[in-house]
């Protein structure tokens, strides 16, 4: 009897001894699968976090960027408050080459019946210094400078013609001095009215900043009383 009880035991311990590998391995497999179930989840909330993470920061780089420009443009602006200055300009009218009436379908490819009004044209000739260089501050992007002609006729109580212009991007290059320069621009009037008409020349400019608006000036140098006939 106390064989086969031995005998029993034996074959207990030796069952609970082969199954207990078996035991230990799946809860070891069990235990792996959960480790890496948590390393996958925290490795997601990581990721999730540092992308988070990059927007918000490149939105306070964007942001501290902008109001940063911002100021600078506004300090930029102001210090052209205190900046006054006046250009030499010296204009004179030497000689009117040109003046005539013309038709309006002399300069166009096409004749227009509709329109057969003739029209004063005249071709002068310039002298021209202009010292723009007090203009320019540290905060100037460019300068445009123009030669208008101003005067009064019985048909239109203001006319104003643009005869020549420049722009000028550097102060290395403000220093205008033609002592023969053309208008660019067809000097015409709106009818016959131009012979001895008193016809008032200004000098106008514009200074363009970096940053702030635009302002500028002009000056009044120079009547002149158009011929009383026509020059050809």
């Amino acid at each position: 009897m106390k064989k086969r009880q031995a005998l029993v035991t034996f074959c207990c311990n030796l069952s609970f001894c082969a199954f207990l590998p078996r035991f230990c391995l799946l809860k070891s497999t069990t235990a792996e699968k959960n480790a890496h179930k948590e390393h996958k989840r925290l490795l997601h909330i990581s990721r999730a976090k540092m992308g988070h993470t990059i927007w918000i920061r490149a939105n306070s780089l964007f942001t501290f960027a902008s109001t940063a420009l911002a100021l600078v443009a506004v300090l930029a602006s102001i210090t052209d408050i205190w900046h006054v200055a006046e250009p030499d300009v010296f204009l004179r009218v030497k000689s009117v080459e040109r003046f005539r009436p013309v038709s309006p379908n002399v300069h166009r490819k096409k004749a227009s019946s509709n329109n057969n009004e003739v029209n004063d044209e005249a071709s002068l000739n310039f002298q021209l210094r202009l010292d723009l260089r007090p203009l320019f501050s540290w905060n100037t992007k460019q300068i445009f400078v123009s030669i208008d002609a101003d005067y009064e006729t019985e048909r239109n109580k203001r006319n104003t013609i643009s005869l020549w212009d420049s722009i000028v991007t550097q102060k290395t290059n403000a220093l205008l001095n033609y002592q023969n320069v053309r208008n660019k621009y067809r000097f015409i009037d709106q009818g016959t009215h131009l012979r001895g008409r008193e016809v008032n020349y200004t000098v106008r400019w514009e200074v363009m900043p970096v940053a702030g608006k635009l302002y500028g000036g002009k000056k009044l140098v120079e009547r002149v009383k158009m011929p009383d006939e026509y020059v050809n």
